[in-house]
């Protein structure tokens, strides 16, 4: 990967393999390194509630002045006092340090919670390799596009060729008369229309080439050199299909757990009703004086040790509510897991289906080509002396680009079945 992008920055040519554009773009596309980000943020979120078992503590200080003391009445007979009297207890300046701690020791919602977040977390991963097989799936068909793209200006060129022959075989028999005038400006006009195909196949593939770029997220006026080929088959025998079943499909693996996911908080409202029990202590020093002499000895710390139990009482009363939902999403991921595993088996019947059907067209195209340029070539011949006439010729023209242009169509169908089937049994290129 280092080398492709060292040779990216030295050079404005890129030689790239279907592999080396796939690892490019997972690495390089803005999409991706966002989803990738959705992993560490799941992954933080777990460590966040493991932190929770940390023992909180917190400091706290106070520092009072009282410019009026608090009245206190204190009723007749206490002290051995007859009548009412108000008294002014306490001192100007009350100043205090503390230190709190509370360190929870039974909390069954939080180990729970815990669970949840790693779960999430897994199917956040689910989720970036489904992220990740579809950039790859649409890398792979923009960069078999190029190469259908070439193929095809290729053979628009030959046939450009073709017409350029008839061309000069025409300008020379009208030259010593032998060709009728219209014949020979036909043969012109059928030359320049060649010549603007070529001309409109190149466009097409200069606009493939760009939008693979686009999808690499490269610049546009890098030169991209693709160094695999098309590697089309001629024969079933030649076709190697890979047998597979969907079952390790990332849609099936989110499905799954999710379905653990919704398990996971109907146990979490189950456990709702229990205590958190927690140990807790405080260390306080305060001064308490009439002055602000902060260095004398009229410090006086006093501290407590114990235990604090919690339990919600509101919560409670909605936990049916809340298990009844739980349950109720854990039954339609269930209809849902069920779903799609039928969708899988039947799409991987599907495309295995398309992929034989495609070898089988694209034999017989290759084959209907390969004739079509054998009676080119014959018909080619006779026109040379004047066997036959150039309308005849153009007829055999017009089936041989009939027969290119069904190859090409072959060509792309096939790619793409096996594009889908490889998909469909989670053994795409990776």
């Amino acid at each position: 990967m280092s080398c492709l992008k060292t040779a990216l920055a030295q050079q404005d040519t890129m030689r790239i393999s279907l592999t080396q554009a796939i690892e490019y773009g997972l690495k390089n596309r803005y999409d991706m390194q966002a989803s990738n980000l959705n992993i560490d943020i799941a992954n933080n979120q777990t460590n966040l509630l493991k932190k929770n078992w940390l023992p909180d503590i917190s400091g706290s200080g106070n520092a009072r002045y009282n410019t009026r003391l608090p009245s206190t009445v204190v009723p007749p007979g206490f002290g051995g006092g007859t009548t009412e009297r108000v008294v002014q207890l306490g001192t100007k300046n009350n100043t205090y340090f503390s230190l709190d701690l509370s360190q929870a020791i039974y909390q069954p919602g939080l180990q729970n919670d815990i669970v949840i977040a790693a779960n999430n977390t897994e199917l956040e991963k689910e989720k970036n390799e489904q992220n990740k097989r579809d950039v790859r799936f649409t890398i792979a068909q923009a960069y078999f596009n190029v190469l259908l793209k070439q193929l095809l200006y290729t053979i628009s060129k030959e046939s450009e060729n073709r017409y350029k022959e008839y061309y000069e075989i025409a300008l020379e028999k009208f030259q010593i008369g032998t060709l009728i005038e219209s014949d020979f400006l036909k043969a012109k006009l059928d030359y320049k229309n060649a010549k603007i195909a070529t001309v409109n196949a190149n466009q097409d593939y200069t606009l493939s080439a760009n939008n693979l770029k686009y999808l690499l997220n490269i610049s546009s006026t890098t030169s991209l050199t693709l160094v695999d080929n098309l590697n089309v088959p001629t024969t079933l025998n030649d076709l190697n299909i890979e047998s597979g079943t969907g079952e390790n499909r990332t849609e099936i693996k989110q499905l799954r757990i999710q379905q653990i996911g919704n398990h996971l908080q109907v146990r979490k409202a189950n456990i709702l009703f229990l205590p958190t029990i927690s140990f807790i202590a405080n260390y306080t020093t305060q001064f308490q004086a009439n002055n602000f002499e902060y260095f004398t000895k009229m410090w006086y710390p006093y501290n407590y040790l114990g235990f604090k139990m919690s339990l919600p009482i509101t919560g409670s009363i909605k936990n049916s509510n809340v298990i009844r939902d739980g349950k109720l999403k854990a039954k339609q991921t269930e209809f849902n897991l069920k779903q799609k595993i039928a969708d899988i088996d039947y799409e991987i019947h599907q495309t295995k289906t398309n992929l034989m059907d495609g070898i089988g067209n694209l034999q017989t195209a290759k084959e209907n080509y390969e004739l079509s340029k054998e009676v080119y070539e014959l018909q080619k011949q006779q026109y040379l002396i004047g066997a036959v006439l150039y309308s005849t010729v153009l007829d055999t023209q017009n089936s041989l680009n009939i027969a290119e242009q069904n190859y090409v169509n072959a060509v792309f169908n096939y790619l793409v079945a096996k594009l889908n089937y490889e998909k469909a049994i989670n053994k795409f290129i990776n």
